[in-house]
C-alpha cells in the first residue's frame, strides 16, 4: 500500500494489534492510541510509541523519524 501511495516514510497508527504483517517486516514504526476501542491492554500492542490524543501524533512521528516535513 505504501508503494501504491508513492512510497516514502510511513507509520502504522491505531488501537489494534500493530504487529500485523508489514509493520516489523517493513520496518515501519508504529504509534498506538490509548483512546478508541481497545481490545487489549495498550502495552500489548507492541507499539514504538503511545499517544493519548491526536495532538501528540506529529511529535511522536517526528521523534520516531517517520513524519515528512510539512
Amino acid at each position: 500500500m505504501i508503494r501504491r501511495c508513492g512510497g516514502g516514510r510511513a507509520a502504522f497508527v491505531g488501537d489494534l494489534d500493530l504487529r500485523h504483517p508489514g509493520g516489523e517486516e517493513c520496518r515501519n514504526p508504529s504509534v498506538a492510541v490509548s483512546f478508541g476501542f481497545l481490545m487489549q491492554p495498550i502495552e500489548e500492542l507492541a507499539a514504538d510509541a503511545v499517544i493519548d490524543h491526536f495532538d501528540e501524533l506529529v511529535p511522536a512521528l517526528e521523534k520516531l523519524g517517520a513524519a515528512h516535513p510539512i
